[in-house]
């Protein structure tokens, strides 16, 4: 039977239901970037984070809140002490909570991460949160912060809680899709706010449910990882945030997440944008200075506990040794789109993440090849009978489809159509001196 994956064995199929988001698996080093703006004329910012690390963190003053919230106070390297007061703008009681050191949270924490702030504990409606900021050249700043706590309001919702875009190096823009709808199904007006140079949205403004389409031109942005939060706001309802982590990849570092069907790992392809199905072997293709690798799902911040440590290389999401890896079964996954990520640490101390956007289709239907394998044997100035393959479906239903090979000297006929088919394989070994040679066919949906 085949996987629901492309190009996993010497034949195999693939998944002719198709919705994945397009990217690319990269692994860069975190280097967080949140476009900010100075709050009142201050160069201290107090800021909203929707992450325990800090990261993407906008502008907390005019944010509809709920839930646990990560405030906080920003450049770390600036200041020396913060106290914060809420709901006492004039500062005439005893601060909320006082910080003598970095870094500097509404709810206390650590370098490892910010504690929350339970939004909760305000009444519904409109509260000022104000830091008092003693630099380090010795000038004190006052920040406020206007938040609306929402906590029993409807809610705006996107169909996913992490947007993930990978491009290249002074590539081409990418673009990634999200739907917008509200909790109780009402029609509404929307607004988008986006503070990053580098990402585009589209539409900006418009009536639920819509989906909204996120473009990152990489043109001009070095090699690492930035980060963002979008804002999605309407009247009466509560804010929808979506954060936004981009990798700008250097073509000259190919580590990636990728898998086989075969236990030795032979003959890997990205993981990333494919749909994923049954047993598979996972790991990274980095294996040089790497001393360890940590894996997550939907988890790409690395911030929770990882799934699996590989202490030495190979580094695999199942385990393994040195001759083969262990199989991973997806349906220990719930069905629809993940994202699964590899924290590599390598010898130097430094810290790379790379990601893969997939797809769990346990239960879709799939385009199957009557054959696992084709296996053709000849002597040198010999021609091989051709070999017969049937593409059909899992379902039984017709399914419009597309056959692409990498085996420079394997002909099909035809490359598409419709299934059920039955597809010619011969091979043209004219230029072929004595070996061993291999490949893949990938059958794909249009």
């Amino acid at each position: 039977m085949g996987s629901l994956l492309r190009g996993k064995a010497p034949v195999e199929s693939s998944k002719f239901q198709v919705s994945l988001l397009k990217l690319a698996a990269t692994v860069l080093l975190i280097l967080s970037l949140s476009p900010l703006s100075p709050i009142r004329g201050a160069s201290s910012q107090l800021l909203l984070s929707p992450f325990a690390n800090r990261s993407a963190a906008i502008p907390v003053d005019g944010e509809t809140v709920a839930g646990d919230l990560f405030i906080l106070v920003q450049p770390e390297t600036q200041i020396s002490r913060v106290e914060f007061f809420v709901d006492d703008p004039q500062m005439v009681g005893g601060p909320y909570r006082v910080d003598n050191k970095a870094p500097f949270d509404l709810a206390g924490g650590s370098v490892n991460g910010a504690t929350p702030f339970d939004s909760t504990s305000l009444a519904d409606g409109t509260h000022t949160i104000t830091a008092v900021v003693d630099l380090v050249i010795g000038i004190t700043e006052v920040v406020h912060g206007d938040i609306v706590v929402a906590n029993h309001a409807p809610l705006l919702t996107l169909d996913r809680t992490v947007l993930v875009i990978n491009t290249q190096l002074d590539g081409a823009p990418v673009s990634r899709g999200v739907n917008l709808d509200t909790s109780d199904a009402s029609i509404t007006d929307f607004e988008v706010k986006v503070l990053a140079p580098w990402l585009a949205v589209q539409p900006s403004t418009g009536s639920s449910p819509q989906g909204i389409s996120f473009t990152v031109d990489p043109t001009g942005l070095p090699a690492g990882t930035y980060s963002t939060t979008v804002s999605i706001s309407t009247a009466g309802y509560l804010t929808a945030r979506l954060p936004v982590i981009v990798n700008v990849n250097d073509p000259a570092d190919n580590t990636a997440l990728v898998f086989s069907i075969l236990a030795n790992r032979d003959d890997p392809l990205p993981l990333d944008q494919e749909v994923v199905a049954g047993n598979q072997y996972i790991f990274t293709t980095s294996e040089l200075n790497v001393v360890k690798a940590e894996f997550f799902l939907d988890d790409p911040l690395a911030q929770g506990a990882p799934l699996r440590s590989d202490n030495g290389a190979p580094f695999d999401l199942a385990g393994g040794n040195a001759v083969s890896a262990n199989a991973f079964d997806t349906t220990a996954w719930t069905e629809g789109d993940h994202i699964l990520s590899a924290r590599l640490e390598l010898d130097t101390g430094e810290l790379r993440l790379v990601h893969a956007n997939i797809a769990v289709g346990n239960t879709l239907p799939m385009l199957m090849f009557d054959k696992t394998s084709l296996v053709f044997s000849l002597t040198e100035g010999e021609i091989p009978p051709d070999q017969v393959l049937v593409l059909g479906t899992s379902d039984g239903n017709s399914a419009s489809y597309q056959i692409k090979t990498d085996i420079p000297w394997l002909a099909l006929i035809p490359t598409g159509g419709a299934t059920p088919e039955t597809v010619i394989a011969s091979v043209e070994a004219s230029s072929l001196t004595p070996g061993n040679y291999s490949g893949h066919l990938f059958a794909t949906a249009d």
